[in-house]
Order: C-alpha cells, then sequence, then structure tokens
C-alpha cells in the first residue's frame, strides 16, 4: 500500500497504535518515515493520548462498534485494552518524540473534528497549492 503511494505520489494517512515499549514497532515506524522522506515526501506522526476511562468509552461508541467488527465482543474488546495498557507503553513520554514532526495531541477532551483541525493547522495540509506532497 505504502509502495503505491509512493510511486503514484499519493497523500495518505493510517492509523497504528503503537507499543513504545517494543523496538519492533519503532523500527516499522521509522522505516515508513524513511520510505518517504527518501523519495520527497514527509511523514508526519501524530500521537493520540487519552486516560484509560476515555478509551474504554470511545471503544463501544456505535461507529467504532460498526466499523471495527472485532470491537463487537464488547467484554473482549475492553479486557483487551486494559491488558495492552498494562503490557505496553501507549504514549511516549514527555518530551520524547519519535520523529521531527511528531505531534502529540491529549484528545480526552476534544472531539475528532477538533482533533482533525489541530492537525490540519499545525501541518498546514489543507494547502493544496504548495507543491509538497504530504504524507501523514
Amino acid at each position: 500500500m505504502f509502495a503505491i503511494a509512493l510511486k503514484n505520489n499519493i497523500d495518505m494517512i493510517f492509523t497504528f497504535i503503537t507499543a513504545f515499549n517494543l523496538q519492533e514497532d519503532l523500527d516499522y515506524l521509522n522505516k515508513l518515515r524513511k520510505m518517504f522522506e527518501q523519495t520527497g515526501g514527509n511523514f508526519y506522526f501524530v500521537e493520540l493520548m487519552s486516560d484509560l476511562e476515555t478509551r474504554l468509552e470511545r471503544n463501544v461508541t456505535p461507529h467504532r462498534l460498526e466499523t471495527k467488527k472485532s470491537k463487537n465482543n464488547i467484554e473482549f474488546s475492553n479486557n483487551e485494552l486494559v491488558e495492552s495498557m498494562k503490557k505496553y507503553r501507549m504514549n511516549t513520554y514527555e518530551n520524547e518524540y519519535i520523529c521531527e514532526n511528531h505531534l502529540k495531541i491529549d484528545n480526552t477532551n476534544l472531539s475528532p473534528e477538533e482533533v482533525t483541525n489541530i492537525v490540519i493547522e499545525k501541518y498546514n495540509i489543507n494547502n493544496t497549492h504548495s507543491g509538497n506532497r504530504n504524507k501523514i
């Protein structure tokens, strides 16, 4: 998917749950960053943070249940979320950044639209006349 996007100069946004205490996750993100930068693109990493209570609430929203079938077993899904947060470091430390274009957003009290607007403003990705290939 990434190779096709690079070959065709396609901008993209994707989501990836990162365990910051697993070197393989950090290596994967670094590999992606290099892929985009070596072809003249940009790589932006947006880290979303929220507390466990908020994550559990969002885990069972109608939209999430509809779009992510794996969430339909709510008890299993919630347990998996709690256990993952115990086992993995789901957010970077304060002042820890994995790349130059790393934006941290505490979205506990923000709507998806508010988060989107923060990202658009920060990276100026709404400006299609710049000629730059923006990769997220």
